[in-house]
This record gives structure tokens, C-alpha cells and sequence, in this order.
């Protein structure tokens, strides 16, 4: 009988592991957002320490609002009002994406939302299924500045 080709594994082992790349998953589950791939200070446009108590404060009340919505309903509004969008990295200021991150979550689709109407602040991460990875926190909107 012929082998069947492809890869072989050892004996005992294990496939690797992926996270799947998928789009959001658009269902009542509520949004929730995790800050373990957080960049406190490894890009220097990005350093929490710049981050001024007001965009902290916006950021955190933010965050509790858009915790009561289900995905569908946050992608439904955020378009308008928080003018968030899917982030095109070869149209930035960081070509290189998030790099800082494994390949595995660098293949997701980056997203950023806007905290207030009539500031500049920017909350960019990953949106995978029902969790939005915050990755970048940007006060001054340098994602998108003029300086490359």
C-alpha cells in the first residue's frame, strides 16, 4: 500500500499549535479587552509614561462602556463614532506592524478606536473573536503622523 506524502511526525509529538486566523466572530457575547500584549515602553511613540491622567481616565471609562456591547453591536458603532477602522500598517508611521508580538497574533487584523470626539487619542490592538488585545496606547495620534 503507498505512503501517504506530507510531513511526518515523530512519534509522541505534537502538531503546533496556531491561533486561527479568523475574522471576528459577529454574536452576543460582550467585548472584553485584555492589555497582556500592552507595550508600556519598548516603542517610543507609544510609552505609557506619555500617556497624560486625562487619556487614562477616557481610556478606562471607554473601556467599561464598550464592555456592555456585544461584538456585533461595537463593530455596528464604531465606524461612526469612534472612528475605528482596521489598521493599514504600510500606510503608517510603523510599516513593521506590531512587531513585538508573536507571528501568530502579528497575522491577526489590527484595529484602532478613537477615545473621545474631540481628541486625537487612539487606542490601537487586535480584535480576535470577542477580545480586543490592547497593544498601542496613543495620546498624540503619532500612528498616523506625518514623520515616518
Amino acid at each position: 500500500m503507498p505512503k501517504a506524502k506530507g510531513k511526518r511526525s515523530r512519534p509522541g509529538s505534537r502538531p503546533p499549535r496556531s491561533i486561527p486566523k479568523q475574522p471576528p466572530i459577529l454574536d452576543d457575547r460582550r467585548v472584553c479587552f485584555s492589555f497582556e500584549h500592552l507595550d508600556v515602553g519598548g516603542n517610543p511613540k507609544f510609552r505609557l509614561a506619555d500617556c497624560p491622567l486625562d487619556f487614562l481616565r477616557s481610556l478606562l471609562t471607554a473601556l467599561r462602556d464598550l464592555s456592555t456591547r456585544t461584538v456585533s453591536e461595537l463593530l455596528a458603532e464604531w465606524g461612526d463614532v469612534n472612528q475605528a477602522h482596521p489598521i493599514i500598517f504600510a500606510e503608517t508611521t510603523e510599516p513593521g506592524g506590531f512587531s513585538q508580538l508573536d507571528e501568530q497574533l502579528a497575522e491577526h487584523e489590527a484595529w484602532q478606536f478613537k477615545l473621545d470626539p474631540k481628541k486625537k487619542w487612539r487606542v490601537h490592538g487586535l480584535l480576535i473573536d470577542d477580545l480586543f488585545l490592547v497593544v498601542w496606547l496613543d495620546p498624540s495620534h503619532k500612528l498616523y503622523g506625518k514623520s515616518k
